[in-house]
């Protein structure tokens, strides 16, 4: 195909030609008609920038003319008021014959002589006013030449206005033209120009999302890796793509310092300036770089959001910077993260906050971190938070149920631990309700000492069993006494088993899987995750009651048929069958769709 070809209207899709690449010949042949079209647009760009000159002087002639045509107008309006008014005086002067009275004058006398001066200064007066009158009328016919004049040159150079910008108009189309025909050339030539915009925008997301994954998994060590900054740098085309995606700048990562320095602030502003209106992740990271003389502080830079999807702040020991910032930010906070320092054999960081920090806060996660309310605190502010994460090393149950109290709003609470869990020894001295907890995820290690008799759940309906390293003995007792303060039972909706229990075989602890049913006679749903599904399958119909309307089974390790198998035959089993079975992660044969289907069920996939 030649270069004709490749350029003709017919093939202006550059996509249509990627997996077909210029000749050697076809390539200069490009580079040469993009330089022709370059050092057109410059010649374009030369004449536009007279013509706009030259728009703007006629602009300012025109105005000027406009100025003298109105100022005329004016003049000859009160040029006519004033000969109406010398109209109306001159049949008076002119009914006086001074000449005749002058003539018919009597022998002079005193009195004669005196009437002779008052008759010489009328007939001047009379002759001055006809002077007047005459130059008047004069100026007048000037001004109403000189508005017509100016009424003439005002249209000739509007018509002219409008003939340059036509000009200037059909300038600008062809630079516009030129644009397009010098993209798609280049286009063909590199390579990156091939692949469609939105394709790479979807390639930088992943890569952008990769790098802050993986940066987070360090702990924020090191250096932050700005990946969008640096993919704006490679060429013009990235360039363009990066700042027209705000959700590529969304990372922002401010240095843990007094004072930031002016690169600092300039890029952080334009990190700030691109994100527009997507909610950032903002992460405060150390820094032991010293800054000074720059007096531009963390707490300004942070003013400037509107609204934060993440705000992640480091907690010291020596001072309360993260509790000051909270304070005095004004704006929602969908996630708020406070990052400790891990220490063996401690509970965390303490970190005591006020209630107005956290009143715009909406869940809130601590790593490493123990956090509390303060009691000096004025005042009884809502606070909206509505779910807990912690993860830490060591959890102290006592300051957390009485942190947890303070949140009135509270719904979620999941707990992460990678150390034995150290309860208080002093225990629990008064009764505490979480009257809007509903659901709590946690390890079957400590469900019992983190929500012991003395705290009551009244709307607990949904447990997330996340793992257990305990004996099937020891972690079924701890469960069942979970479940027996307050009845918890009775109100216990769904339950999420996300991991192998007990740490034994389940050919050697099937009456234990069976068990861990058995009590909860008010279970809707179920949900079973792993290597949890197939223990589960074999012996539930031991311990099922009939009330439960959907199971689900997430990332199964079984071949699907096999799977189908096993919940065919409990199916079999249960007096009353399962009516909604929900499969995610797994694919199912269409058969075996329309198998389940016409045994009574909904199957559905996620």
């Amino acid at each position: 195909m030649s270069v004709i070809n490749i350029l003709s209207s017919e093939y202006e899709d550059p996509n249509a030609f990627k997996n077909r690449i210029p000749t050697s010949t076809e390539r200069q042949f490009l580079l040469l008609l993009i330089y022709d079209q370059k050092e057109e647009l410059e010649y374009l760009e030369l004449r536009r920038n007279m013509l706009e000159r030259q728009i703007a002087m006629k602009r300012a002639a025109a105005d000027e003319h406009q100025r003298t045509v109105t100022m005329a107008k004016r003049l000859e309006v009160l040029s006519h008021i004033t000969l109406e008014k010398m109209d109306e005086i001159s049949p008076g002067i002119h009914s006086l014959d001074v000449d005749s009275a002058l003539w018919k004058r009597p022998t002079t006398t005193p009195s004669n002589a005196v009437f002779d001066t008052l008759l010489a200064e009328r007939k001047r007066i009379v002759e001055t006013r006809h002077l007047s009158l005459e130059m008047f009328q004069n100026n007048l016919d000037r001004v109403v030449r000189q508005a017509f004049a100016a009424h003439e040159e005002l249209e000739a150079t509007q018509s002219l206005l409008s003939v340059l910008q036509r000009s200037l108009a059909s300038l600008i189309l062809r630079q516009s033209q030129l644009h397009h025909e010098i993209r798609l050339k280049k286009d063909l030539i590199g390579p990156r120009r091939r692949v469609p915009s939105d394709v790479w925008a979807e390639i930088f997301g992943i890569m952008v999302e990769e790098e802050e994954a993986a940066y987070e998994s360090t702990s924020r060590e090191g250096s932050p890796p700005f990946p969008t900054l640096r993919l704006a740098c490679v060429c013009q085309l990235w360039r363009r793509i990066a700042f027209n995606q705000p959700k590529l700048w969304r990372f922002i990562a401010i240095p843990r310092t007094l004072e930031l320095s002016f690169g600092q602030w300039a890029c952080l502003s334009l990190y700030q300036t691109n994100v527009k209106a997507v909610r950032p992740v903002v992460y405060v990271v150390p820094d032991g770089k010293r800054v000074t003389g720059s007096g531009i502080h963390v707490v300004e830079l942070l003013k400037r959001f509107t609204s934060f999807q993440v705000l992640e702040l480091r907690v010291s020991r020596r001072n309360s910077e993260a509790e000051d910032i909270l304070a005095v930010l004004e704006v929602p906070i969908v996630q708020l993260k406070l990052i400790g320092t891990h220490k063996r054999g401690s509970a965390g960081t303490s970190c005591p906050l006020k209630r107005i920090a956290l009143q715009r806060v909406q869940s809130l996660s601590c790593l490493h971190v123990q956090p509390s309310i303060r009691n000096s605190t004025p005042g009884e502010e809502e606070m909206s938070i509505i779910k807990v994460d912690f993860i830490q090393s060591n959890l102290d149950s006592r300051p957390t149920i009485l942190f947890l109290e303070a949140l009135s709003s509270i719904q979620t609470v999941s707990i992460t631990l990678s150390s034995p869990f150290f309860i208080d020894g002093d225990g629990f001295r008064s009764s505490i309700t979480l009257s809007c907890l509903t659901r709590v995820e946690f390890s079957l290690e400590f469900a019992h000492l983190l929500f012991p008799n003395e705290v009551s759940l009244p709307k607990l309906n949904t447990v997330v069993i996340t793992s257990s390293t305990l004996g099937s003995s020891t972690a079924l007792v701890n469960w069942t006494t979970f479940l027996s303060y307050h009845k918890r039972q009775e109100s216990l909706k769904s339950l999420t088993i996300a991991a192998l229990p007990f740490g034994l075989d389940y050919h050697d602890s099937s009456d234990s899987y069976s068990s861990i049913l058995r009590d909860i006679s008010s279970l809707t749903h179920l949900t079973l995750v792993g290597e949890a599904i197939e223990p589960f399958l074999r012996d539930m119909h031991l311990a099922l009651n009939t009330n439960l309307e959907q199971l689900t089974l997430q990332k199964a390790r079984l071949p699907c048929l096999q799977l189908v198998e096993l919940f065919v035959d409990i199916q079999s089993k249960l007096h009353r069958p399962i009516p909604t079975l929900n499969i995610s992660g797994t694919m199912i044969p269409s058969w075996v769709i329309d198998r389940l289907e016409a045994m009574g069920m909904h199957v559905t996939f996620t």
